[in-house]
């Protein structure tokens, strides 16, 4: 009874012991957390025109030249670039650059969720707001001159009244909720090399009324993870079929560019079907885009080959101002705009250099 008593006795010192460590080690590390964290004030957001959400590669030591890119042209705009990031050291170092930070939701494997970044946008609602993939490099000329055509009056009212020639065969001719999207423009060694993307993927999304979702319908988005591949076509391809938002191609006056490289990290090749069986978060995104999505009563699901850039039933055009600079832009509308299987976009895009949008349709 007695060695009963002293076991007992000596296991809720030990459990006591460790309640004591956890708490004082959780106090710690928010103490850590708060030191690296940015306070933002309300009406500073309420400023901010722009704000695009990046969710960079974690363990930095300064912050890679693309990001400063998209720092700089964001600040010529009145805006901002919020980074979402984990590691207390990077929050540091970006902070000190001029960024916004926030956390970050990751699946097991450290792969940033589609959900989480969707999520920080809606803090953001009176601007507008976007966010791209981690590995682009933006022009700071091209970038902010299409910035600065977006926050313009003139494309306030080509969506505001749904008058003009341009929205009178748009199924949603008197909503002023857009949604931007543009795929990248490939280099292999510099810039002079670059070809449009016709591999069907899409980069960037840029969209207003961020309190909507960018779908539209107040919806909360899919767990899909970033680094692998069918969130792109999914998200784009839903945003079409549920026609809650004008979709807008504006892959060219972007020019937002892309250096090929080999796959990182575990998946180092998605070619290898061995690799892609027994990637966890390959087959989580797999999964998710094979579901049926219905919101509000409204249904849609995808299927493979749709939901890329040049399926929008808009797109911008740059136009040659007197200077030999592409310096304004112009909103067309697709003579073929419905979902279809396009996996390579070759009728999409000519070859670069003429800097138009081949007509197929």
């Amino acid at each position: 009874m007695k060695q009963r008593d002293y076991i007992s006795s000596r296991f809720k010192k030990q459990y006591k012991l460790r309640s004591c460590i956890i708490f004082i080690s959780g106090i710690l590390y928010l103490l850590v957390l708060g030191k690296y964290s940015v306070s933002v004030d309300q009406s500073e957001i309420n400023k901010l025109k722009l704000v695009l959400v990046i969710a960079p590669k974690p363990n930095f030591s300064n912050v890679p030249k693309s990001l400063l890119l998209w720092r700089n042209a964001l600040t010529l705009s009145g805006g901002k670039v919020l980074l979402l990031l984990n590691l207390p050291s990077d929050r540091s170092v970006a902070a000190k650059a001029g960024f916004l930070v926030d956390y970050v939701r990751e699946s097991h494997n450290g792969l940033p969720l589609l959900n989480s970044i969707i999520d920080a946008t809606k803090k953001y609602d009176s601007a507008i707001v976007g966010f791209c993939n981690s590995d682009l490099e933006p022009s700071l000329h091209d970038v902010h001159t299409f910035f600065e055509y977006v926050l313009s009056e003139s494309w306030a009212e080509n969506w505001r009244k749904g008058e003009t020639e341009i929205l009178s065969s748009d199924p949603m001719p008197h909503s002023d909720a857009w949604l931007i999207v543009a795929s990248r423009m490939d280099y292999q060694n510099n810039f002079t090399d670059k070809k449009p993307h016709k591999a069907g993927g899409v980069d960037f999304w840029l969209w207003n009324h961020a309190k909507l979702g960018i779908l539209g319908l107040g919806e909360s988005t899919p767990a899909f993870r970033l680094g692998r591949p069918l969130f792109d076509n999914w998200l784009t391809a839903m945003a079409i079929q549920l026609r809650q938002r004008h979709i807008i191609d504006a892959t060219l006056p972007l020019n937002v560019m892309h250096k090929n490289h080999e796959r990182l990290g575990q998946l180092s090749s998605w070619k290898n079907r061995t690799l892609r069986s027994s990637d966890e978060d390959w087959l989580q995104n797999t999964r998710l885009a094979k579901t049926r999505v219905c919101i509000q009563r409204l249904c849609s699901r995808y299927r493979g080959g749709i939901g890329t850039a040049c399926e929008a039933p808009f797109y911008l055009e740059n136009h040659m101002g007197s200077t030999n600079v592409y310096n304004y832009t112009q909103i067309y509308v697709r003579k073929r705009a419905a979902p279809m299987p396009c996996p390579r976009c070759n009728h999409c895009y000519v070859q670069l250099g003429e800097q138009k949008l081949a007509s197929p349709y």
